[in-house]
């Protein structure tokens, strides 16, 4: 009998964290051969099989809770391999965020076409056919979070000269939720001013739109965000990251930007730090 794993609560966080955690999980399931659930109706529009119920009710079922987070280092999997042997359902408990994806470190293309139900195609119709790069602007709660995450114009900026000598020619889309964004005027500014900007658009599902044109896009200028590093992880773009960022995370330890500045991060290939 195949094992199941599985998200028995609601992911805390915006649509990035539950997406990560429910890849995650679909990677873990891929790993241990086993069924899989989640506990997401949020984003049961757009994510297929996101909220999945066990067949069973998990209170006629004998329960192993692992909190990722706690656990050692490279030792999530055989721990959930050791309770799918004792005959156990495994329920997965949040956050799931840089260190999981970080051990397991695989390529999810095999989900990838499970990511969205509904794709816009706004974004590439609007580039006018030409080669379309994205660059994704988080502000919001970032500044109670930690403000130093709200990257500045150089960054942007530098990042879209480095595309343009990669790729030779690009169009940018900015994508953001945060108008007030202290990058946002600058940035747009310049690349009006370089005949290098999609036009804003309307679309009726800004989250699907901004996701989609970042997965599909040649080139991704990322923020911190997990909104837009998954979208990195999903798509393959050309993927730029602050180099100040991604240091100042790896010297507090976190494995994830230890591998990705190190570039030893198979699923999150940095293309640059800029």
């Amino acid at each position: 009998m195949r094992g199941l794993v599985g998200i028995a609560r609601l992911p805390k966080g915006g649509f990035g964290n539950r997406l990560w955690a429910y890849l995650n999980l679909r990677s873990i399931a891929e790993i241990t051969e086993s069924s899989y659930f989640s506990k997401n109706p949020v984003d049961v529009r757009r994510v297929r099989g996101i909220n999945r119920r066990p067949k069973l009710p998990l209170s006629a079922r004998r329960v192993a809770e692992i909190w990722p987070r706690h656990l050692e280092e490279g030792h999530l999997v055989s721990q959930i391999q050791d309770y799918l042997f004792e005959g156990r359902v495994v329920s997965l408990r949040g956050p799931m965020l840089g260190e999981v994806f970080a051990e397991l470190a695989q390529s999810p293309n095999s989900i990838r076409e499970d990511i969205l139900t509904r794709r816009c195609d706004s974004a590439l119709r609007a580039s006018g056919g030409e080669r379309l790069g994205v660059l994704h602007l988080r502000g919001g709660d970032f500044a109670d979070w930690d403000p130093t995450a709200i990257l500045s114009s150089d960054y942007y900026l530098q990042s879209v000269e480095i595309v343009l000598e990669h790729a030779g020619s690009m169009h940018f889309r900015i994508c953001t939720d945060d108008p007030r964004h202290p990058a946002l005027a600058s940035v747009k500014q310049h690349l009006s001013s370089k005949g290098l900007l999609v036009a804003d658009h309307d679309c009726a599902q800004p989250l699907e739109c901004d996701f989609s044109a970042m997965v599909e896009s040649e080139s991704l200028i990322s923020s911190p965000s997990t909104f837009s590093i998954l979208a990195g992880i999903i798509g393959t773009p050309f993927i730029t990251q602050s180099r100040s960022w991604a240091e100042n995370r790896a010297e507090k330890g976190e494995l994830f930007w230890q591998l990705a500045v190190s570039g030893k991060l198979i699923g999150y290939p940095v293309s640059a730090l800029v």
